[in-house]
């Protein structure tokens, strides 16, 4: 039986619906930010991490660098054709320029990982924890999804609208939307001359499976 919802996390390649998410909570860090999701009940769909992922994209005056970062692992927890909680990770020593080539690319890439950017020697992944989802009536998205961003030892909640579709044991997940990366502590403005936009496009596409099938 088909049943299609919507759900977004931070959308990937083939499907990319545009929109911008809201950040419900003004500040807080990972020790006094709730990270635990709802109660998963129901059937769990473990991530395959292997056909899922995260294409980022990024801004200066003078043009854009896009890449990739590898989701570690994550499960959601379904029941009765409704998600009842989810839990993505991001393994951020992963992130990789798609759009250089030998030294420029090597260059890019060490500097993302590095203080400036990610930080990833001392904050090696990033989640996002699913809180709460809302249905919607609209045309395009079918649910709005709340939850908590960790990036850099730093919980933000956000909310966005996202389409999921559940068939049998697949679970098909896609989005798109910006984040603002100075929420996260990721500050570093680049040249005077070339400075870098605060706004992150993130473009997810997540494929999961019932555990065991």
């Amino acid at each position: 039986m088909k049943k299609t919802l919507c759900l977004l996390i931070v959308s990937f390649i083939f499907i990319s619906c545009n929109s911008g998410f809201e950040e419900t909570s003004e500040s807080s860090d990972s020790s006094s930010m709730q990270e635990s999701a709802t109660a998963g009940t129901g059937d769990e769909f473990k991530i395959l991490t292997d056909k899922s992922g995260v294409q980022w994209t990024g801004s200066k005056l003078t043009l854009k660098h896009e890449g990739n970062i590898n989701i570690q692992e994550g499960e959601f927890w379904i029941k009765e054709g409704k998600i009842t909680a989810g839990r993505v990770v991001l393994d951020m020593n992963s992130i990789t320029v798609s759009d250089l080539e030998g030294k420029d690319k090597e260059d890019l890439e060490t500097h993302l990982k590095d203080t400036d950017f990610f930080e990833t020697h001392e904050f090696p992944t990033g989640k996002f924890v699913l809180t709460e989802i809302k249905e919607l009536n609209d045309s395009t998205f079918t649910h709005e999804v709340s939850g908590n961003l960790s990036l850099k030892g730093i919980s933000k909640r956000i909310s966005f609208p996202a389409v999921i579709t559940i068939e049998g044991n697949n679970f098909i997940a896609n989005a798109n939307f910006n984040i603002d990366r100075s929420k996260w502590g990721i500050v570093y403005k680049g040249r005077l001359d070339n400075i870098i936009s605060d706004e992150i496009n993130l473009n997810i596409m997540i494929q999961a499976s019932s555990a065991g099938k």
